[in-house]
């Protein structure tokens, strides 16, 4: 089990058959641990079975968090200084703070923060981790602290209403 066990979910919203825009809604949060809890699962409080992490975490005086080191704003690795900045990390410095110990960053992607999770080489990732089912079978996920907006814009006048309407369609891609 991992430092916390509160789940919640995010799924994509329908969308509004007046808009040119349609929306889905990505929820970030911190995701800890190996296999959800049954407490978690239900939407419950784990601590008690997240206790002996967190009391190693202590014992060892160091939160190691995996974050993002290219994502402004959210995790983001001055390239002259070395120092991390930005939401993510912020949060991590206050969990480590409440807990009493020290936090060491290890930079994560998108294709390793779960291995490196997994394999227990850090405690938690605060790195954009998009709460999903299949995700929530294998990690523990706290309340999200940041909801972001996905849309697709697409001409009034293509009939498109809804995200049936893209298929067989191109999509351009920005991030």
């Amino acid at each position: 089990m991992g430092l916390v066990a509160c789940g919640s979910s995010s799924t994509p919203t329908a969308t509004t058959a007046a808009a040119s825009t349609t929306t889905a809604a990505a929820t970030t949060t911190a995701a800890a641990g190996e296999g959800t809890t049954a407490a978690a699962a239900e939407g419950g409080d784990a601590s008690s079975e997240t206790g002996a992490d967190t009391q190693a975490i202590m014992d060892r005086g160091v939160l190691r968090v995996g974050v993002k080191d290219a994502v402004q704003g959210f995790g983001y690795k001055d390239p002259l200084t070395g120092e991390y900045s930005g939401m993510e990390i912020s949060l991590a410095q206050d969990i480590a703070k409440d807990l009493g110990v020290d936090v060491e960053f290890t930079t994560v992607t998108a294709a390793t923060r779960t291995e490196l999770l997994d394999s227990g080489d850090i405690d938690c990732v605060l790195a954009t981790f998009t709460i999903t089912d299949e995700r929530k079978k294998s990690w523990d996920f706290t309340t999200p602290y940041y909801t972001d907006h996905v849309g697709v814009l697409v001409e009034k006048s293509s009939g498109i209403t809804d995200l049936t309407g893209l298929k067989d369609k191109v999509v351009g891609v920005s991030s």
